[in-house]
């Protein structure tokens, strides 16, 4: 999966696939890779889905 972060003089943008895939088997199309962790916190994942969106959970809580 491809995400990419890009840093500018008054904030960031980070962006990623939403494709979801299993070796060559796409499992979602509009999977949810970039996540706010808190207004001034973000991640994006590139790579298991499942274990970022534990990791999210995880900050939140």
């Amino acid at each position: 999966a491809t995400t990419v972060g890009v840093v500018f003089a008054d904030g960031l943008i980070l962006a990623s696939e939403k494709r979801v895939s299993y070796g060559y088997l796409v499992v979602s199309r509009v999977g949810k890779k970039v996540f706010k962790i808190a207004d001034h916190i973000g991640a994006a994942c590139a790579g298991l889905v499942s274990d970022m969106q534990i990791l999210v959970r995880e900050v939140e809580a």
